[in-house]
């Protein structure tokens, strides 16, 4: 019989504080969705969930980064047709997304199969962020 050992508070090994709560209001973690998702699909559902709140700002772009990489070898590889999305919905339905952020929406898109989506947010957010970087560095 396996024992889960959890404590309060941060727990590096089972309850990692970047995948916990962070940028969404829910009673759920990161991985309470993530292990209804393709592999690929939860590794960038993952990153988006925790960018930002881990590390560096540079690090939350490589993070959204790592997420578009991930979707884009799903899509190369794989039909969103082929996976059933439901139980990770369920889940994800939990969460509230009443302040619609584009995290939020990207990690919905997700949630809900529109991969293609999700990544169309994330390409925004980071675009968004170079056209404010160029109008800061003139």
């Amino acid at each position: 019989m396996m024992v889960k050992i959890y404590t309060e508070g941060h727990d590096a090994v089972h309850h990692p504080s970047h995948y916990t709560t962070q940028a969404l209001s829910c009673p759920v973690e990161c991985q309470d969705i993530r292990r209804h998702l393709p592999q690929a699909v939860a590794d960038a559902f993952k990153y988006i969930w925790r960018c930002g709140s881990k590390g560096t700002p540079e690090d939350a772009e490589t993070d959204i980064r790592k997420a578009i990489w991930y979707l884009d070898d799903f899509l190369e590889h794989f039909a969103v047709s082929q996976f059933d999305f439901t139980t990770a919905k369920a889940v994800f339905d939990l969460v509230d997304t009443s302040m619609l952020t584009w995290r939020a929406e990207a990690l919905a898109y997700l949630a809900h199969g529109k991969v293609n989506e999700a990544r169309e947010v994330l390409v925004k957010y980071l675009d968004e962020k170079e056209r404010l970087y160029a109008q800061q560095s003139v």
